[in-house]
């Protein structure tokens, strides 16, 4: 009976740390919760975009308007979202085809922050993502709007460097820690104002 309560005390434990590094393995790296932010915009957009009629044959022609570190990663989910609604696309800007629809896109905005208590084990993190985007042809402006979306999750504190890729420089995690003195400062204003309080009140 018990070597049985042993077993099933080891059994536990084991399962209990394997369930421990699941839970931490499941947090996904910056440039994944980027990706997640860049997606949703371009969700947006392909919905509100009056797209071209598949019948004319002419692909869209991708263009980015800024150099940025990420525009691969948009570039991407442009590309993979335009594909799934059957929509023929071209990388090569060397094409001016007569008609040939034009989808430009702008960076101005693509990077993870977070914030963390002194005491805390866990930091809130937030992946931003601002893209602007402009659909024309033959130099004419059909439609163009900006898009800004944040998601957002909470890490423990020994994984913000282990999410990081130095690959991917403009997704590393810009933590801000609160420091003692944000702590102390409240409580010191709030004790000298309470005592000049007390002692205005208490000489009257």
């Amino acid at each position: 009976m018990g070597l049985i309560r042993c077993t099933f005390v080891i059994v536990l434990l084991v399962g209990c740390n394997l369930s421990i590094h699941a839970a931490e393995d499941a947090f996904p790296a910056n440039i994944d919760l980027l990706g997640d932010a860049v997606q949703e915009i371009v969700e947006q957009a392909l919905a509100e975009m009056h797209l071209p009629s598949q019948a004319d044959g002419n692909p869209i022609l991708l263009v980015p308007r800024n150099r940025h570190d990420g525009n691969w990663l948009v570039e991407h989910l442009l590309l993979s979202g335009l594909l799934e609604r059957g929509m023929p696309v071209t990388l090569d800007s060397t094409r001016q085809d007569a008609g040939m629809n034009r989808l430009d896109y702008r960076v101005d905005d693509l990077r993870v922050a977070a914030q963390g208590g002194l005491f805390r084990g866990t930091v809130s993190r937030q992946a931003y993502a601002t893209i602007a985007l402009r659909l024309s042809a033959d130099d004419v402006l059909h439609w163009q709007k900006e898009y800004a979306v944040v998601v957002e999750d909470r890490i423990t504190k020994e994984r913000v460097d282990l999410l990081k890729n130095p690959r991917h420089s403009f997704a590393d995690t810009d933590l801000e820690v609160q420091d003692l003195g944000q702590f102390v400062e409240p409580v010191l204003v709030s004790t000298v104002l309470g005592g000049l309080v007390y002692l205005f009140f208490s000489n009257r």
